[in-house]
C-alpha cells in the first residue's frame, strides 16, 4: 500500500471517484482549508474508506472576512477530530499583512488540540509553516506538546502526531524540529532541491512520511496514474538520497503511515 500523507482530494471534482478506484493501492490523509470545506469533503469522500479527511484552518484563509467565524468553528470541532490539517502559519511577503490574525488563530488552534483529556490512539496534525517554523514549534512547545529530549516520545497533540508539511526552513530549524519530535511529510517540491534532498538524510527514517499535495490548487488536473507515479517517485528519490534500500524504506514509511491513520490492519 502507498500512503499519501498530505493531499487535497476535494480540490478535484474527480477526487472522490479516483480515491475510490485506488482503494487497496493508495491510502491518504486529505487536508482541507477550513471547517466548511471539511464538512463537504467528509461527505464527498465517504465513498473512499481508506481516506482520512482533516479538519483545516489554512493560514491563507486569514484574508477572508469569514476567518474569525471559521476559527470559532474549528475550535468547537477540534476535540472530536483525530485528523487535523491543514493548519499553520505563512509569513511569506504576500501573507504578512495577515500575520497578527494568523498568530491569534493558530494560538487558538494549538490550545484546542492540546487541551482535551482523552488522547486519540492515532491521528495527525498537518502543519503549513512558511517562514514560520520557529513560531510553530514555539506554539506547541509552550503547551508541552513537543519532545524534551532526543529520547522522549515524539511531538503530539492529543495523541495526534505533529507533521511539518513540505519543510522549507533552515538547517538549524530542521535540527530544532527533529529534536522537538516533529514528523515530516516529503514530496516532489521538497525533493526538487539539493537542500531538500540533504534534509531527508538528516530526518530519522521513522519520522519520514510521503506527500503529493495533489491537487495543489482547485481545479488542477488530477489522475490516478499521476497520483501513484508521484508517490512512487518520491519514495525512490528519498531512498536514493539516503542510500537506503527502496523496499525497506517503503516498508518503514508504510508502517508509520498506517499507524498514524489507524489502518494497521489494512
Amino acid at each position: 500500500m502507498l500512503y499519501d500523507m498530505h493531499c487535497h482530494l476535494d480540490f478535484s471534482d474527480e477526487g472522490p471517484a479516483i480515491a475510490r478506484s485506488m482503494a487497496g493501492i493508495v491510502a491518504a490523509f486529505s487536508a482541507t482549508v477550513d471547517p466548511d470545506r471539511f464538512d463537504r469533503a467528509t461527505d464527498r469522500l465517504a465513498c473512499a474508506p481508506q481516506v482520512r479527511v482533516g479538519l483545516g484552518l489554512h493560514p491563507w484563509q486569514a484574508s477572508s472576512p469569514h476567518f474569525g467565524d471559521q476559527a470559532e468553528r474549528f475550535v468547537a470541532c477540534a476535540a472530536a477530530c483525530p485528523f487535523v490539517g491543514e493548519v499553520g502559519l505563512d509569513f511569506s511577503p504576500r501573507r504578512l499583512q495577515t500575520r497578527e490574525a494568523q498568530m491569534r488563530a493558530f494560538d487558538r488552534v494549538v490550545c484546542a488540540l492540546v487541551s482535551h483529556d482523552a488522547p486519540f490512539p492515532h491521528g495527525i496534525v498537518s502543519i503549513h509553516a512558511v517562514r514560520a517554523v520557529d513560531e510553530v514549534v514555539d506554539a506547541f512547545e509552550r503547551r508541552g506538546a513537543t519532545a524534551r529530549s532526543r529520547f522522549a516520545p515524539p511531538a503530539s497533540a492529543g495523541g495526534r502526531v505533529l507533521v511539518l508539511h513540505s519543510f522549507a526552513g533552515s538547517s538549524d530549524q530542521l535540527h530544532r524540529a527533529v529534536e522537538a519530535g516533529f514528523y515530516f511529510s516529503v514530496g516532489s517540491r521538497m525533493l526538487a532541491t539539493k537542500r531538500g534532498r540533504a534534509y531527508v538524510r538528516a530526518i530519522p527514517v521513522e519520522r519520514i512520511l510521503i506527500e503529493t499535495d495533489m491537487p495543489s490548487h482547485e481545479g488542477d488536473p488530477f489522475s490516478a496514474d499521476a497520483w501513484r507515479e508521484a508517490l512512487e517517485g518520491s519514495l525512490a528519490t528519498i531512498a536514493n538520497a539516503r542510500g537506503d534500500d527502496a523496499w525497506a524504506l517503503w516498508d518503514a514509511v508504510a508502517a508509520t503511515s498506517a499507524r498514524i491513520l489507524g489502518m494497521q490492519d489494512a
